[in-house]
């Protein structure tokens, strides 16, 4: 039977010498076939901790995946909430991308929506799109920050684990879930001050110089 098709039929008994006649004319019509969403953290794992830089774009922060079986489903919007010691002035915006495959290209992949106001730490959220899943396919969903030319060193942000409440589909029966994102660190060049040269000579002199803010990192080697 095909879904949301009306289907017409009469019923008549038979026995081994005789027939009945066949009853009125009944119809049913047919439901339309609900899909089943499974959310689950992306095949590759979830993004652990890292360290972002200042001034850089797209950097992913978070990824899930969504399997449809039974038939074909509708992704309408994607709610997430942002933690960490960042401030909204510390980035530019989140970015949410959906891709076909478990990979992210920016260039190629489909930007679901950009969030660029009241960016700091709490719920998030991008609509007005529509994306479709194939049956018996798997979606891959990924949260992209771009930092700040001047963010504050060493800040962290993050992205909450994601429940199926922050997933609406135009329809279908939703189960799984997924963990948090893992911590990043704001990174920024760190700050140096030398000050004037001393015990000048014919062949050498000495130089000093000063590390006023490391730029949220740990600085390897001085020289």
């Amino acid at each position: 039977l095909t879904a949301l098709v009306t289907y017409y039929f009469r019923v008549v008994a038979q026995g081994d010498y005789c027939s009945s006649g066949y009853s009125p004319t009944g119809q049913v019509t047919t439901v339309a076939a609900v899909p089943y969403i499974a959310l689950a953290d992306h095949s590759g794992g979830q993004i652990g901790t890292g360290e972002i830089k200042a001034g850089s774009t797209t950097n992913t922060i978070y990824r899930f995946q969504l399997t449809v079986t039974n038939t074909s489903a509708t992704l309408t919007a994607v709610a997430f909430t942002s933690a960490g010691t960042y401030g909204a002035t510390d980035i530019s915006n989140f970015k949410v991308y959906y891709s076909a495959d478990s990979t992210l290209e920016p260039g190629s992949d489909t930007l679901l929506g950009t969030v660029s106001s009241s960016l700091g730490a709490g719920a998030h959220s991008v609509s007005s799109f529509t994306q479709g899943i194939s049956q018996d396919a798997t979606g891959y969903v990924f949260i992209t920050v771009d930092v700040a030319a001047s963010p504050t060193a060493g800040a962290t942000i993050n992205i909450s684990a994601l429940t199926t409440g922050d997933l609406t589909f135009s329809s279908g029966t939703k189960s799984g879930s997924t963990t948090a994102g893992g911590a990043q660190t704001i990174i920024t060049l760190p700050t140096v001050t030398s000050p004037t040269a001393t015990a000048i000579g014919q062949t050498g002199a000495t130089l000093g110089a000063n590390v006023t803010s490391l730029g949220g990192t740990t600085i390897s080697a001085r020289g």
